[in-house]
């Protein structure tokens, strides 16, 4: 039974028995965009918050998904500082992943042996679990992306704008994220940028296959050995089908054989 109107048409359309192919297709939307959502694209927002709104409110199996945001939403007081403890229970994971995700480089660089942990750094947690639970991004692909500065100064200045009991989805201020610099001249300067990151990365993933299956020939036989570089084979063929992705959209126009004509002379 359809509900009356003031309903996202979404939600008419999407019962229960086609939520999963609604939440796939709006992981894909999400990654194929996250260029313009970390570059503070006023379109590419409200799209975002358009889809992942509807979504929210499709049923309990689409709830499901964003259960790993209940933690933030339910703190109401201003947060200043932010003890090891309160990061763990606010984000719902243990201190061993929290220590995981500092030691990968995903909460940003802070003094060692700090106590505290500022505003920022619980909203970056925010979108790093955003990126890992909602998206399904592997955690070695995410700590990739995340070392290169310009991708990484983006999220900095994202965790700065916005409160980390409001929703990913919630927009940040005008510019927030930006660096001065206008979408069009980003977009139109931008070309050759990306082409150079998606070079670098497709070459540091050549280089983990490459080393993972020279183990796996030394190491043939030893089933704990074998058991951990399929885990890592697997989760480099899953970066490399995101990084795919990525490149489809935000280089569309880019020689299809150019990839290979590179990795021959690599």
């Amino acid at each position: 039974m359809s509900r009356k109107s003031g309903n996202p048409a979404v939600l008419r359309e999407t019962p229960e028995k086609t939520l999963p192919a609604a939440i796939a297709d709006y992981r894909r939307w999400v990654r194929l965009s996250l260029d313009g959502l970390l570059a503070g694209n006023t379109a590419a927002w409200k799209e975002f918050r358009r889809r992942r709104g509807s979504l929210r409110k499709a049923g309990p199996i689409a709830r499901r998904l964003f259960e790993w945001e209940e933690g933030f939403l339910r703190e109401t007081a201003p947060i200043q500082t932010v003890p090891r403890a309160a990061m763990c229970r606010i984000g719902g994971i243990s201190p061993s992943a929290l220590r995981s995700y500092q030691d990968l480089g995903l909460l940003g660089a802070r003094p060692r042996g700090k106590a505290f942990y500022r505003a920022e750094d619980l909203k970056r947690l925010q979108w790093v679990l955003f990126l890992l639970r909602e998206l399904k991004i592997p955690a070695s692909g995410l700590s990739l992306l995340l070392s290169f500065e310009s991708i990484n100064l983006r999220v900095a200045a994202l965790s700065r704008s916005v409160a980390a009991n409001l929703p990913i989805h919630y927009p940040p201020p005008c510019g927030a994220s930006g660096s001065g610099q206008g979408v069009a001249e980003a977009a139109a300067g931008g070309d050759k940028v990306r082409r150079e990151m998606f070079h670098d990365l497709g070459n540091r993933f050549h280089v983990i296959g490459g080393r993972a299956n020279l183990l796996r020939r030394k190491m043939a036989g030893t089933a704990e050995a074998e058991r951990n570089l399929a885990i890592i084979l697997a989760q480099l063929a899953s970066a490399e089908g995101i990084l795919q992705d990525l490149k489809k959209n935000l280089l569309p126009n880019e020689n299809p054989n150019a990839e290979k004509d590179d990795g021959a002379h690599g």
